[in-house]
């Protein structure tokens, strides 16, 4: 993840894995849900970093995001989960700075099972009007610097991603077994 940290400090602009945010207002419903589909959208993708406090093109931004070093994760986590319902998603926290400026990173682990909204996100923007930045039902991925709802290529992606990790973490334990000293005896267990 360290090598993640430095791509989104020295990044001129967003990607999949890489978010940048001006600023963020921890009062605003609507950020609130702009972040919530961000975070949904780079877990169901692999992970990725949203960085507060740069503006599009990499520069910081100058707008305090020192508020969000307060956050406890937890708290986050049931944002999150008063649209997704009880999900694996792990997160981070970082206090990061480039340029003199303090800024605030969410480092997002891959979810190894898509992360489905089961409510909308909706808001207020005035007016007696409503906007959704995500729709029940849907899973969101990032397509380049988007997030967007997901497509059948994006949930093949994931089963891929997991049988991946699958077949890594067999290999490990059929080389530990390989390399067990002579004599060494093997226990297995059903699960």
């Amino acid at each position: 993840m360290s090598d993640l940290i430095h791509k989104a400090l020295t990044a001129k602009r967003e990607s999949k894995y890489i978010e940048f945010k001006h600023g963020f207002d921890i009062d605003s419903p609507r950020e609130w849900c702009e972040v919530i589909k961000d975070v949904v959208a780079m877990a169901n993708s692999g992970g990725g970093i949203i960085v507060f406090g740069l503006d599009n093109h990499g520069s910081p931004s100058g707008v305090s995001v020192s508020t969000l070093v307060h956050l406890d994760p937890a708290d986050i986590g049931n944002k999150i989960a008063k649209y997704t319902g009880p999900t694996d998603l792990e997160f981070e926290i970082r206090e990061l700075t480039k340029k003199k400026q303090t800024l605030i990173g969410f480092l997002v682990h891959g979810s190894g099972i898509p992360v489905i909204f089961e409510k909308p996100g909706t808001y207020d923007v005035g007016g007696g009007r409503q906007h959704s930045a995500f729709s029940a039902g849907m899973l969101y991925f990032r397509h380049g610097a988007k997030s967007e709802p997901g497509t059948s290529d994006d949930v093949r992606r994931v089963i891929e991603r997991q049988l991946e990790f699958i077949r890594k973490s067999w290999l490990k334990g059929v080389r530990k077994i390989v390399q067990a000293p002579h004599g060494s005896q093997i226990i297995t267990y059903q699960l």
